[in-house]
C-alpha cells in the first residue's frame, strides 16, 4: 500500500496586464509544515485567460492545505483531503493581483 499520493488539476488565470505565460509556485503544507513543492506554467488559452495542469507527489494522507503562487496573480489558499486511495484532484481558479472579489 502506498504511503503517499499525487494531487492533480487544472489551473485557470485571468488577466488584464497581457500576461501570456506565468509560472505558480504550489505549497502543500499539514499542519503548518510544507510536505511538498511543485510548480506549473500556465499559457494563453483565450483573450485575457490563462491555464494549464499541475502534479504534486509525495503528500501524505489526511487534510492539506495548498497555496498556488505568482507574481502575477493572488495567492489561492485552499484546503483538501488527501486519500492514498484514490486519484485527488483540486482546480484552482486565480485572480490578478490587487483584485478581489
Amino acid at each position: 500500500m502506498a504511503s503517499t499520493a499525487t494531487l492533480t488539476g487544472s489551473i485557470s488565470a485571468i488577466t488584464t496586464s497581457g500576461v501570456t505565460t506565468a509560472v505558480i509556485s504550489i505549497t502543500a503544507t499539514q499542519n503548518g509544515v510544507t510536505v511538498a513543492t511543485s510548480s506549473a506554467t500556465i499559457t494563453t488559452s483565450g483573450a485575457n485567460e490563462l491555464a494549464g495542469d499541475y502534479s504534486i507527489s509525495g503528500l501524505p494522507a489526511g487534510t492539506v492545505g495548498v497555496h498556488f503562487s505568482s507574481v502575477h496573480f493572488n495567492t489561492a489558499n485552499m484546503q483538501t483531503s488527501i486519500n492514498l486511495n484514490k486519484s485527488n484532484t483540486l482546480n484552482a481558479d486565480l485572480l490578478p493581483k490587487g483584485l478581489k472579489i
